[in-house]
């Protein structure tokens, strides 16, 4: 006998896809992300993103794995910032700026908090420092519609 599933049953089979369908860090080329971070702010399906990664961020104990995705969902806000600027959706572009330094900051937190407990987080460093430059370019072509579209900018 079939036992029948009901609409949460798939809801929670879909969010749980999103949630491990996001490729894990480890080696996450920051270029990448910013060229190609997937469904953007503009389909209907986004809100199902941002969920499954908000679902992924809390079921997230290690704090050095919560500090590597703070990593990446920031420069996904990025790479979505540098889409929605290019298609001229500049106030989409300055909420996701803004949630990209957010969340970029938190990242900075959680691995000034891993330093000070004497945590070894040279591996990320590593990759952040090695995608500096390209996350640089990237924040600085956004900042320049942002501020010249009336954002703050920062």
């Amino acid at each position: 006998m079939m036992k029948k599933i009901n609409n949460m049953q798939y809801l929670a089979g879909f969010l749980m896809m999103l949630m491990f369908a996001t490729p894990v860090l480890g080696a996450v080329d920051a270029g990448v992300i910013i060229d190609d971070t997937g469904i953007m702010p503009n389909q209907w399906t986004y809100t199902f993103k941002r969920m499954g990664e908000s679902l992924r961020m809390g079921l997230t104990f290690n704090q050095q794995t919560k500090a590597e995705l703070q990593y990446e969902y920031s420069m996904k806000r990025l790479g979505e910032a540098k889409y929605m600027e290019q298609i001229g959706e500049e106030a989409q572009a300055i909420s996701l700026m803004n949630q990209y330094q957010n969340q970029y900051q938190e990242m900075e937190q959680t691995m000034t908090q891993l330093r000070n407990k004497g945590e070894d987080v040279s591996s990320l460093e590593n990759q952040i420092q090695a995608q500096d430059q390209i996350r640089e370019q990237a924040e600085e072509q956004v900042k320049s519609c942002v501020g010249s579209c009336g954002g703050n900018g920062q």
